[in-house]
């Protein structure tokens, strides 16, 4: 009988055990909502699980919208993300992240752009429109969401190398040939842009894993 209740009560304790652990899983889960987020400058989208940060870098969020001037970036390199930033999963967007919170009210345009497995986060190849419908209301982005969001470039983290007759350059890295190039979104028409040469310059939003 003695055995019995012993039994009886680690069993108890066990499941006790797991369900307090179930129960902070839970609560830790249920935090990153955007009823807490989006107070504190982040916003979840629930179609990918990702979150966003509301305000471009160089912006200061003060609890209801965007202060400052969002700054500019030619060089990745010159892009200051912390190191607390970067151990709490803050990183550049892939250009398919970025289209996934461009917003065209007019519709996307029919043309189709095939980005590639290596630069997508999700590592596959992907097929995203190439930009919105002309008049689609700018900027290209959910205003209410991202506030005081700029109606230019914006960089990508996604990068590679693009065959040319007039410039081959090697790429050390993965040993391709051809010219350099880095993704850019436009969120002044949507427009997905790629630099091959560090032409251009973009803003930055940063976006963290779920």
């Amino acid at each position: 009988m003695m055995n019995m209740l012993k039994k009886s009560s680690l069993a108890s304790l066990l499941f006790l055990a797991i369900m307090g652990t179930v129960n902070a899983e839970v609560t830790t889960i249920n935090t990153e909502t955007n009823e807490t987020l989006m107070p504190q400058g982040q916003w979840k989208d629930l179609n990918t699980g990702l979150i966003w940060q509301r305000c471009s870098i160089g912006q200061t969020w003060n609890g209801n919208t965007c202060d400052g001037d969002a700054k500019i970036f030619r060089y990745v390199e010159d892009i200051p993300i912390s190191e607390e930033d970067k151990a709490n999963g803050w990183r550049l967007p892939t250009i398919d992240e970025l289209v996934s919170i461009r917003n065209c009210s007019k519709g996307e345009d029919e043309d189709i752009r095939e980005i590639s497995a290596k630069n997508t986060h999700s590592g596959k190849d992907v097929r995203l429109h190439e930009e919105c419908k002309r008049d689609s209301a700018k900027p290209t982005i959910d205003s209410k969401i991202f506030p005081r969001t700029v109606s230019y470039l914006y960089m990508s983290g996604s990068r590679g190398f693009q065959k040319s007759s007039a410039y081959t350059f090697m790429g050390f890295a993965n040993g391709n040939m051809g010219v350099p190039y880095r993704y850019f979104l436009s969120f002044s028409d949507g427009y997905i842009k790629f630099d091959s040469g560090r032409r251009y310059s973009g803003h930055v939003r940063l976006v963290r894993d779920k």
